[in-house]
């Protein structure tokens, strides 16, 4: 579903900062579920993890 508006990104933008803002999102993301209070926190975090990949 959000493979054509990648393509776009990159196409646009260049590979560079379109892999580079996937890499910080997971890092934030996963980095995040550490200090997650419940149960849907995490999985919050880990939707935003998987949404970037």
């Amino acid at each position: 579903m959000l493979r054509p508006a990648g393509g776009r990104l990159i196409a646009r933008l260049g590979e560079r900062p379109i892999y580079l803002a996937g890499l910080v999102i997971v890092a934030f993301s996963t980095g995040a579920t550490a200090f997650a209070g419940s149960y849907w926190q995490l999985v919050v975090f880990r939707g935003w993890a998987a949404s970037a990949r």
